[in-house]
């Protein structure tokens, strides 16, 4: 893909995150980005996962794990997109995994009309 086609590709996809959000900040669309990288890896995210590679402290990245999981109060609803769950290892730790409905919004935007991209382990997209 050219350069002009990849922007417009990434603009394409930035697109969903604006129809859920007008107003999402780019660190946002990275926490979730983040847990489903670490799953498609065949593991799972946690907020310090999301504190490291984002580079927000760990009260922004709660913020924003809660935003895509159970909702803030200042929501009107829940998005649901991912769970926080306890970890079983650690009661200290909280484990991250995409619901349905987030790997359903995942696959929607890594999927380019006509093809089917996928997240591989790396980062870079395939297809």
């Amino acid at each position: 893909m050219s350069a002009s086609g990849d922007i417009e590709e990434l603009i394409r996809q930035l697109g969903y995150f604006s129809s859920i959000d007008n107003n999402m900040q780019v660190g946002t669309i990275l926490a979730l980005l983040q847990v489903a990288l670490a799953v498609s890896r065949g593991g799972h995210g946690t907020t310090e996962l999301v504190e490291k590679k984002v580079g927000m402290g760990s009260g922004t990245a709660s913020r924003n794990v809660r935003y895509w999981g159970s909702g803030h109060k200042s929501m009107s609803k829940a998005m649901k997109y991912m769970t926080n769950e306890m970890d079983p290892e650690d009661n200290r730790k909280r484990v991250l995994r995409l619901t349905h409905t987030g790997e359903a919004f995942i696959d929607k935007i890594m999927t380019t009309p006509g093809t089917k991209r996928e997240l591989k382990g790396d980062g870079q997209k395939t297809g």
